[in-house]
């Protein structure tokens, strides 16, 4: 793990219910927290589905290894949301992580 290469800051979010203006519970992302990342864009790709094109955003982020994320999770870059579709612990060794993340669209 380079250290020197995580130079992103990253939101991460979770579905959670919180209390609105009026007292009722409703569930919507929050942050919970944000940590340094290195943000490896993958290439775009097509994925045809039922004669219907379907344009995917995928990127991989390396970051250190944390206990509470998962694949419920969304993280946010620059203001724009992805969803984690894959989480690797690299050699089991719990000290960092590559996320494989889809945009939210």
């Amino acid at each position: 793990m380079n250290i020197s290469k995580m130079n992103k800051r990253i939101i991460l979010k979770g579905f959670k219910e919180v209390k609105n203006k009026e007292g009722i519970y409703i569930k919507q992302w929050t942050h919970i927290g944000s940590v340094w990342a290195f943000v490896k864009p993958m290439s775009g790709s097509q994925v045809f589905i039922a004669q219907a094109t379907e344009h995917k955003n995928i990127m991989k982020i390396n970051i250190r290894y944390n206990k509470i994320i998962n694949e419920n999770m969304r993280v946010g870059i620059d203001g724009i949301d992805y969803n984690i579709t894959y989480i690797e612990d690299v050699d089991f060794a719990h000290q960092e992580m590559w996320l494989t993340l889809e945009k939210v669209i």
